[in-house]
């Protein structure tokens, strides 16, 4: 029986939940071809009090964020260039030089 486990913050909504037990579960049947009647999803919810990155904890991040998240902007240096033509170089290149190449009939001549 394939057991799909999700670790996640307690934030989310049962609608969001039941969303994502929809679709492991419909992955399974198509990836590995089980019925879906054998799919197990379990969610370990962790309180954002008990969670840590950066050595700041998830409570304290939420705080700081708004409820819902737009999607993210690019930062200053990659918005800056996509706005700002890039720079063409000023300095001309030597022509190539033609090259002509002989043959053995032509070097005996």
């Amino acid at each position: 029986m394939p057991t799909i486990r999700m670790q996640w913050l307690n934030t989310r909504t049962d609608k969001q939940r039941r969303e994502l037990v929809k679709r492991f579960t419909q992955a399974m049947v198509d990836v590995v071809g089980v019925s879906k009647d054998i799919v197990n999803v379990i969610f370990d919810e962790v309180d954002p009090k008990d969670h840590a990155k950066g050595g700041v904890f998830y409570s304290d991040i939420l705080k700081k964020t708004p409820a819902k998240r737009k999607a993210r902007k690019a930062p200053a240096k990659r918005a800056a260039a996509k706005k700002a033509p890039a720079k063409r170089s000023t300095t001309r290149r030597a022509p190539a030089r033609k090259t002509t190449r002989r043959t053995s009939a032509a070097r005996k001549r």
